[in-house]
């Protein structure tokens, strides 16, 4: 299921969406069965940013709400990586979305993740928030 996941990441990376969501569809028939939750953590955190990837509207409504999910899950089970994972994730949605309140907001929460992260020491999800704040500069 984590190399399907994370060839996934890599597909939406260069474009080829497509391909991103059959492998997708192949992990979550994995996902189903699996037991172990941060594999689990991981698929629905990736799934999220594919379908966000379509940039629907319906589709980025889905993944916010499937990245909440995953948040609440993390923290009530104590992965910090992925309740920073999520949060990243959130706030780049936030940020790429059309309203100004939503971009605020996004931009906000990237500033405390960054924070927050270099805090805890994930300083790569840290410059992540940094890039994600850089691009929105640029807009």
């Amino acid at each position: 299921m984590s190399a399907r996941v994370r060839l996934a990441r890599a597909l939406v990376s260069l474009g080829n969406r497509a391909e991103a969501e059959k492998e997708i569809d192949l992990a979550a028939e994995l996902a189903v069965k699996s037991q172990n939750r941060a594999a689990h953590l991981d698929f629905s955190i990736a799934a999220a940013g594919i379908r966000a990837a379509s940039e629907q509207s319906a589709d980025l409504a889905d993944a916010v709400r499937t990245l909440n999910v995953a948040f609440a899950e993390a923290t009530k089970y104590g992965y910090p990586g992925y309740q920073f994972e999520a949060r990243l994730s959130i706030g780049k949605l936030e940020v790429k979305s059309g309203a100004p309140s939503n971009r605020a907001a996004g931009r906000e929460r990237l500033e405390v993740l960054q924070r927050d992260a270099t805090r805890k020491g994930f300083l790569l999800i840290a410059r992540k928030a940094a890039a994600a704040l850089g691009e929105q500069s640029k807009n």
